[in-house]
């Protein structure tokens, strides 16, 4: 189960990798407690919405019922299932009626992820660069999702929280506001590299976790 507030865990199941993959690619500049309410519901138990849409289509409950059946009985790998439902024209549905949102960008990614050759078996081995290849992932993406679920990850995830804080550090170290620290995640690969080297920097030295700290301040930051 995904818990959004301990999402450090370095002993995931290739299952539960999977799960954290389709988290990691849903979460992006959204509530986390809310996504991860809905993953939860997506993948576990009857594979329904704890709180049914007013109006829900017969092809959505198939759906559901179709990916319960793929991760039971046919003991499917989560990517696996989503992959069968592709297949079988469901993944569109299925991701309406738990209301999971920007469904073509997530539904594009999904569907490349599980279609990928050996993608589904080799998530256990997968790299920044191999995630970045998918049309809906980005650095800040890719990273977030290699740092909570491999240890020893030299690297930054450059959201809001860790930007607006890296802009406190910076004032504090220099004693006036710096005016450089972008804002919102930068979109230049050049740009990305630079203040993750920052951020990076201020983990040696002050010899802090990334994984640890990044999360430390994720909490604080979204309350």
């Amino acid at each position: 189960m995904i818990d959004p507030e301990n999402i450090t865990d370095f002993r995931r199941s290739q299952e539960e990798m999977e799960i954290f993959l389709v988290f990691a690619i849903a979460v992006a500049g959204r509530k986390s407690s809310i996504i991860a309410t809905k993953i939860n519901e997506m993948f576990y138990g009857d594979c329904l919405p704890s709180v049914m849409p007013e109006e829900s289509f017969p092809v959505q409950l198939e759906a559901a019922k179709e990916m319960s059946d793929n991760l039971g009985h046919r003991k499917m790998t989560p990517l696996g299932a989503i992959n069968n439902l592709f297949h079988q024209r469901l993944l569109g549905s299925f991701l309406e009626l738990h209301r999971l949102g920007q469904y073509s960008r997530i539904g594009k990614c999904l569907k490349q992820i599980s279609s990928t050759r050996g993608g589904v078996n080799a998530i256990q081995r997968v790299t920044i660069d191999q995630l970045q290849s998918y049309d809906g992932i980005g650095p800040k993406t890719a990273r977030f999702f290699m740092l909570h679920c491999f240890p020893h990850q030299r690297l930054a995830v450059l959201d809001t929280h860790i930007l607006s804080w890296l802009s406190r550090y910076i004032e504090m170290s220099l004693g006036r506001p710096s005016g450089t620290v972008p804002t919102v995640t930068p979109s230049s690969s050049g740009t990305y590299a630079f203040w993750e080297l920052v951020w990076l920097g201020y983990c040696f030295k002050n010899n802090r976790n990334p994984a640890q700290l990044d999360l430390e301040i994720w909490n604080a930051e979204s309350r």
